[in-house]
């Protein structure tokens, strides 16, 4: 399927997107730090027969602009902010993994009247609570990012994961190349976490939210934050996938994309 890559001017500078033929209402993907768009390809294709399918490049990634200085998640969801609001014509659902689901978050509580229901994929919620954790991917990607490697550099001195499919491992190099790696030294400083206030959020959000957590190794959300977060939550549903890492939607795609279709069935 064809999807058509359009930009929008911000304050900041420019978001790229890409865009699906209208055929129900809008559905919105969100990728996680040095992630870009194409990661939600296949996930988009799976949906695009009921909903109008959008992605976007966060500041900073693919083919949006670079914004030094300005990638705390607060920043990244203002772009998502002024996406909704210009760009849609109807309440969306917003799926976000990771940074995404923390724009989702922000702008759910914001815009309740443009938001139909948000999944998070296991979002880091507490981040700025667990200075201790381990940000030993992020350091070892940060330095592939500032290195001017190409694609094909990566792809030859990296295995990749058991999950990953030739393909796969391509797109993630890929978007290595064309990833500002001031967000990843944002994310390991916690200087990315400045002024957002989770449980506040959460709080003011009024949508259906499906939290879901990767119950294996590499996780980004504790169970017991997940508990928490679901008490800040007026209309929360979690679940937990085993067997996955932090990036559930690829580790585990076909239950991930279950997950969804249940959760939106019910809306």
């Amino acid at each position: 399927m064809a999807f058509v890559e359009r930009s929008l001017q911000t304050s900041y500078g420019v978001i790229n997107f890409a865009e699906g033929p209208t055929s129900g209402s809008p559905m919105v993907w969100l990728h996680g730090v040095s992630g870009r768009w194409q990661r939600w390809r296949g996930h988009m294709e799976t949906f695009s027969s009921k909903w109008q399918q959008f992605a976007l490049d966060a500041r900073g990634h693919g083919k949006s602009s670079r914004v030094p200085g300005r990638y705390s998640w607060l920043d990244h969801a203002s772009d998502l902010d002024a996406f909704v609001r210009e760009k849609l014509n109807e309440p969306a659902v917003l799926i976000g993994h990771s940074l995404g689901g923390l724009e989702s978050v922000k702008v759910a509580a914001d815009q309740p009247e443009n938001v139909r229901a948000i999944v998070l994929e296991d979002p880091p919620l507490y981040a700025a609570e667990h200075p201790d954790a381990d940000y030993t991917l992020f350091r070892i990607m940060e330095g592939v990012a500032a290195s001017g490697m190409t694609a094909d550099q990566i792809v030859q001195g990296w295995t990749g994961e058991p999950w990953m499919t030739d393909e796969l491992r391509k797109e993630y190099a890929e978007a290595l190349t064309q990833l500002d790696p001031e967000n990843l030294s944002a994310s390991i400083s916690l200087e990315a976490t400045r002024g957002f206030d989770v449980d506040e959020h959460l709080g003011r959000i009024d949508c259906p939210t499906l939290l879901v957590r990767a119950g294996g190794s590499g996780a980004a959300l504790s169970e017991l934050d997940q508990e928490r977060a679901l008490a800040c939550l007026s209309h929360g549903t979690a679940i937990t996938i085993p067997d996955s890492g932090h990036m559930v939607h690829a580790e585990q795609s076909s239950t991930y994309q279950r997950a969804i279709e249940e959760f939106l069935a019910k809306l």
